[in-house]
């Protein structure tokens, strides 16, 4: 009797080959500054190889990482398919506009849009607050109250 084994974990898939990095367009142009919104990117992305976004002023490595959104995987991201990407923003000054860059981590191919991005101050509507009041304290929700919101620095 042949015994199967399942594993359950975040999804690693093998590299599938030296396939070209380009980054054509960015949706969702203009997000709030305090990071984690998704960005949709479309252009043309090797399936299976480890991937890395960044968005900043340098476009390059230098600049803030995004996130995949994927438990287990922090930055490294993967292309749904060969002409879509999804990532999270991170933690940016208000401004821009900022360039988006990928870059695959199994062979250093890499693809810049400039001017892709741009970054305004957050919106904290009081019903947001409210909702999060109600939760339990064990659920790490961020501020519950508009006070407790820090002030963003203007750069």
């Amino acid at each position: 009797m042949a015994t199967t084994i399942y594993t359950i974990g975040p999804a690693i898939f093998p590299p599938t080959g030296g396939g070209p990095v380009l980054i054509e367009s960015v949706f969702q142009q203009r997000v709030p500054s305090n990071g984690g919104y998704r960005l949709d990117l479309h252009g043309t992305f090797p399936v299976g190889q480890r991937l890395r976004v960044y968005v900043g002023v340098t476009g390059s490595s230098a600049d803030a990482k995004c996130l995949s959104g994927k438990a287990g995987q922090g930055s490294i991201i993967y292309a749904v398919d060969d002409s879509n990407l999804h990532c999270y923003t991170p933690l940016l000054p208000v401004g821009g506009p900022f360039a988006v860059t990928v870059q695959s981590l199994d062979t250093g191919n890499a693809s810049c849009l400039p001017q892709a991005v741009a970054t305004i101050k957050p919106d904290f509507k009081t019903s947001v607050f409210a909702l999060k009041s109600m939760l339990p304290t064990v659920l790490l929700v961020g501020p519950r109250k508009v006070e407790d919101v820090p002030p963003i620095p203007n750069p």
